[in-house]
């Protein structure tokens, strides 16, 4: 029970890794990990491909090497991502699908190490080695970070990109909605080195808070944790009143000025130049007139980012019309035209089909089929808990195993009831946010911060560093559990996306030195 304890307090991913490392050992699920077969996957496919990767290396033979790769680009292959392979160990899954996801990599390593000459003594040219890189990267496609909603809780988003950016699983491909498209916008208007700085909370000035309601309004935290009250019963109902009518506990102009001091007058496309990440803001808004309601450095290329995050945002309560904002060819900070074809609606009014849905268009701008969802919407989350990945599940519940199924049992049928009514247009608009989960293009993952019902009376405490930190932490301990599920479903993707940014610019080198 204390190494339990200690995996749940743990601060670091190294530490919850060694502490489930050690539960491992100590219930002898190390030895279920070791054994390769599993009537949940075909382990013989597996191993048969882990042994060609393998062979083709040794025995210098690219061109088998690419073929094997090339006949498993499936995150899916034999079933090797189903969630029984990562319920029952703590510390990650068959062995066997660790380390043919790691074989994956080396392999594309030792393609793309075979040097820069024209030819290798099996035909395999340069650019036979940049046509697989870019085929096998299309083939298998792309993951979005998808941050949702969130309100009070926003800021374990940031806990969320934390983790995956360390641990080099971060998609270049950002999307947020409401409280999470600003996030996302933070995320992508930096660089590396900045956003290293804003992940470990160097870069986030919290003394800004104190002026924030006399001349500045350019804090952080505030916009993320929607808290701007001070005393505190009076702070609390005046703040539950605001969530109620506005869905925000900052008032929705103030959150504008916030965004444009905290974002600037950055546009889509300047943010893609810079960063290279690619930004997308989702907004409640149904598409007339080729309008779109889904904006990227491809759909809004001159829109300003803050005024995307704010119709995002848009709020029942709001004083005046959101209206958004582009630059002109001169840089002339002008009203965006297309706007004036939006209906934005709040997310609390607004309901849309899968075909209506902005995330449909991700697969055919992006090449998107995998979706990483951090989910923070706290209606939701109870609904979600019991789906995820749960290392060690069967050992916490052996005691209660039949009140847990017999709870699972009741958010089924609960969530059945929900769809029924929502299929016959009877479930009303506030209450299918609050309780649905959006449809999803393509397969996932969702990820949720490790939250209690006592973690929601923080959200009205004044903000501080100390809170801030306690925030993010509660979103990283949300990706730890699923962490080895998402490097099995995505390590080869980052591989080879980073792959085919190294061959890219050695392209634009050679054809500058010519």
């Amino acid at each position: 029970m204390a190494l339990l304890r200690r995996l749940k307090q743990a601060r670091t991913y190294q530490e919850w890794l060694d502490t489930a490392s050690a539960l491992d050992e100590i219930y002898g699920l190390n030895e279920w990990r070791s054994q390769p077969d599993s009537p949940l996957y075909n382990y013989q496919n597996i191993s048969a491909r882990l042994d060609a990767l393998r062979r083709g290396q040794a025995d210098d033979d690219p061109l088998r090497v690419c073929n094997t790769i090339r006949t498993g680009l499936i995150r899916n292959m034999v079933n090797i991502a189903v969630p029984g392979l990562y319920d029952k160990a703590f510390a990650g899954t068959k062995r066997l699908i660790e380390q043919y996801a790691v074989e994956q990599t080396m392999a594309v390593r030792y393609l793309m190490g075979l040097g820069t000459s024209q030819s290798h003594r099996s035909g395999f040219t340069a650019q036979a080695k940049f046509d697989f890189i870019r085929g096998a990267r299309q083939g298998l496609g792309r993951s979005t970070l998808l941050l949702q909603g969130g309100s009070v809780l926003g800021t374990c988003h940031i806990g969320v990109v934390r983790t995956l950016y360390y641990e080099r699983m971060l998609p270049r491909v950002i999307t947020g909605t409401a409280t999470g498209a600003f996030v996302a916008a933070l995320i992508c208007i930096k660089t590396n080195q900045e956003l290293e700085l804003f992940l470990d909370g160097k870069g986030i000035d919290l003394a800004a808070f104190e002026r924030q309601r006399r001349e500045d309004k350019s804090n952080l935290f505030p916009i993320l944790a929607r808290e701007n009250g001070y005393g505190w019963l009076r702070s609390i109902s005046r703040q539950v009143i605001r969530l109620v009518d506005e869905q925000y506990l900052l008032g929705f102009d103030l959150l504008r000025e916030c965004a444009r001091a905290i974002l600037g007058n950055i546009t889509f496309e300047e943010a893609y130049a810079k960063t290279k990440r690619i930004l997308n803001i989702t907004v409640a808004a149904p598409r007339k007139g080729g309008t779109p309601n889904l904006l990227n450095y491809l759909t809004a290329p001159n829109v300003l980012i803050w005024s995307a995050v704010m119709a995002s945002n848009v709020s029942l309560a709001a004083k005046s019309p959101v209206q958004m904002w582009c630059k002109s060819e001169t840089g002339q900070i002008v009203l965006w035209e297309q706007s004036a074809d939006l209906d934005l609606k709040s997310w609390y009014r607004f309901r849309c089909s899968s075909k209506e849905s902005p995330l449909r268009f991700l697969p055919q701008l992006f090449n998107v089929n995998h979706f990483i969802i951090s989910q923070a919407r706290p209606f939701i989350i109870p609904l979600f808990r019991e789906e995820m990945h749960r290392p060690g599940g069967q050992i916490r519940v052996r005691t209660w195993k039949i009140f847990q199924c017999l709870k699972q049992l009741a958010k089924i049928e609960i969530r059945y009831r929900l769809r029924q009514l929502d299929a016959l247009c009877c479930l009303p608009a506030f209450l299918h946010r609050i309780f649905l989960e959006e449809n999803i293009p393509g397969s996932c993952v969702v990820l949720l911060p490790d939250i209690s019902l006592w973690d929601l009376t923080k959200i009205f405490e004044k903000p501080s560093r100390e809170g801030l930190k306690y925030w993010i932490l509660k979103g990283e301990r949300g990706v730890w559990p699923s962490m080895n599920a998402l490097k099995v479903r995505c390590v080869l993707e980052m591989e080879l996306e980073n792959a085919y940014q190294e061959l890219t610019r050695r392209q634009d080198n050679e054809l500058l030195t010519w």
